[in-house]
């Protein structure tokens, strides 16, 4: 966690975790501590992209406060590529 809260200080565009967060409010599984530090971030790096996995989630992204978005890649494939 010391890593994570260390990266968040940097203000990334993104942020490639091994865990994520958890959203007890939606039944999706993850580290609380992860979804803390990103809540407390979110006024530092808005609009963020946390991409993570570990734990499966049905949905393959999320929002949380103010922006942040968690993409989880469990299981999935993802191809970013360069906007025309």
């Amino acid at each position: 966690m010391a890593a994570v809260r260390a990266g968040l200080r940097l203000r990334p565009d993104v942020l490639l975790l091994h865990e994520g967060p958890d959203l007890p409010a939606q039944g999706l599984a993850g580290r609380p501590a992860v979804r803390t530090a990103l809540e407390r971030a979110d006024r530092a790096a808005p609009n963020m992209l946390v991409v993570c996995g570990h734990c499966h989630w049905d949905v393959p992204i999320i929002e949380l406060c103010s922006g942040v978005q968690v993409l989880n890649v469990d299981h999935r494939v993802v191809v970013a590529m360069e906007a025309n």
